[in-house]
């Protein structure tokens, strides 16, 4: 009688002969089986630091950190900004008070104006309309002794030419972003400008004709809102607006100026105040 381990002798040799030779792919080669004749060591893989493994709120700060301040790949970055909408949606855009702002109480006669006011007495630049977003309280319902969160740090725009993006910074901290359309080989200049006039229903000049068009007449191309941009001090020919062309977001098609799609357009306005810093970078 055969032993048994004779018989697994025979086996292993006729499954895994000396003069054959493993061959990776081939249709006839049971990598299961291979593992239970001819086990192999392999290392424990180390596990890499993912940011969904992160608390929502170190997360958020790890993905608001980024996306506006790394060159990602353009992959890693569309994901990136999606899963940081998700969890903007969550925590900053609405009443609660996540760690990267703080807690001020409303006083008698207060309004968005005047808080905003007092902050940028305290180094802390910001505009009405955001405190009226991230707290979402409309203006007409603040009351004595409600409870606001404030930023911590100033407020200022990032525009990045290589990214076709508009970042809207805190501090440190993206809080909200938006795709742009800008200007075609080098119209859109590098450089840093502060917010100067913000028009409703702006005029628009047309720069081949010279022609000042009204909102509202027909060839109007900018939209309904209008951020212009200063350097040093003057006012320049760029600004920040809106198109009729929605397809040119994300392209350099503009005369210069950067274009946003309509609702956007309405958030930074409202989101921005005078002699906020704007910085595009190439």
């Amino acid at each position: 009688m055969v032993s048994a381990l004779a018989l697994c002798g025979a086996v292993v040799w006729a499954l895994w002969p000396p003069d054959r030779e493993l061959q990776a792919g081939s249709p006839d080669v049971d990598l299961r089986q291979m593992e239970s004749v001819r086990p192999l060591p392999v290392a424990p893989p180390t596990p890499a630091l993912s940011a969904q493994t992160l608390p929502p709120e170190d997360e958020w700060e790890l993905l608001a950190r980024r996306i506006w301040s790394e060159d990602l790949p353009d992959g890693e970055r569309t994901a990136s900004i999606g899963r940081f909408q998700t969890l903007s949606d969550q925590m900053l855009w609405t009443p609660a008070v996540v760690p990267w702002f703080s807690e001020i109480s409303v006083l008698a006669g207060d309004s968005f104006w005047k808080i905003a006011k007092r902050l940028r007495e305290q180094g802390i630049d910001v505009a009405p309309g955001f405190l009226e977003s991230i707290n979402q309280i409309p203006a007409a319902r603040l009351r004595a002794g409600q409870r606001l969160k404030v930023p911590k740090a100033a407020i200022r725009v990032v525009v990045d030419q290589s990214a076709f993006r508009l970042f809207v910074v805190m501090g440190e901290f993206c809080v909200a972003t938006f795709p742009v359309g800008l200007g075609r080989g080098d119209l859109t200049p590098a450089g840093d400008f502060t917010v100067g006039e913000r028009i409703v229903d702006p005029p628009w000049t047309d720069p081949q004709t010279k022609r000042v068009i009204r909102f509202g007449e027909r060839g109007h191309l900018i939209g309904s809102r209008w951020i212009g941009l200063h350097a040093g001090g003057r006012p320049t020919t760029l600004g920040i607006h809106g198109t009729v062309d929605p397809g040119s977001i994300g392209r350099a098609e503009s005369d210069g100026c950067v274009r946003l799609h309509a609702a956007d357009l309405h958030s930074v306005f409202d989101w921005v105040a005078d002699g906020m810093a704007v910085s595009i970078r190439p």
